[in-house]
């Protein structure tokens, strides 16, 4: 199959696995991946996973990629921070939790990593979404109670103030009340961060 006649057979797709390549297209020969790698048709951005390269990457496009690619899995810690304009950095890496095993993947638009949880901690993200699809996305009180499980050194006042929030979004953003709601699934530790956390920011 020419790359023209591939190309229309997908061309409501913007990635694409290479399941979906076999399902559609019986016989297809794997060597025409390699081909179409190496002409950059296909980007790869994981193992068996490919985003085309006609396809103008945009952010929500790659973040809702992320979701997609590595299931279960939701956007948080300090990609979120930065989605809802609480810290003034540019995160280049896709954060994300999962309740499968901890992994990073590199490819040509940057790195997206995954923090393992257990599956009775995935709860609490948000469907946002996007013109290029459905976000996972943790809500603000999750987020904070994800960067304080994950980044223990955020430990008392000194420590938060070096995270850089935007108080004023905070404030408006942040339900503290919802926030020790949600903590009271996680360990001691992080409970007494978390009153800690709150105490400071009210």
């Amino acid at each position: 199959m020419k790359w023209l006649e591939f190309r229309e057979l997908f061309q409501n797709e913007k990635y694409i696995s290479t399941d979906w390549i076999y399902a559609s297209v019986p016989g297809f020969d794997k060597r025409r991946l390699y081909e179409r790698k190496k002409k950059w048709y296909l980007i790869p951005l994981k193992r068996k996973r490919y985003i085309f390269g006609d396809v103008q990457p945009e952010y929500t496009l790659l973040l809702h990629i992320s979701s997609m690619i590595y299931k279960p899995s939701y956007i948080s810690l300090f990609t979120a921070l930065a989605r809802y304009h609480l810290i003034p950095e540019t995160v280049i890496t896709i954060q994300s939790i999962s309740s499968r095993k901890t992994a990073i993947y590199h490819n040509t638009y940057g790195a997206w990593s995954y923090v393992s949880c257990q599956p009775h901690y995935l709860w609490w993200y948000d469907l946002m979404h996007t013109d290029n699809g459905v976000v996972l996305m943790a809500d603000v009180p999750k987020t904070i109670l994800d960067i304080l499980t994950y980044y223990p050194e955020y430990d008392d006042v000194d420590d938060f103030e070096a995270l850089r929030l935007d108080q004023d979004l905070l404030s408006d953003m942040l339900d503290t009340h919802q926030l020790i709601q949600y903590a009271h699934q996680s360990s001691k530790t992080v409970q007494s961060r978390v009153d800690r956390f709150v105490k400071r920011t009210t």
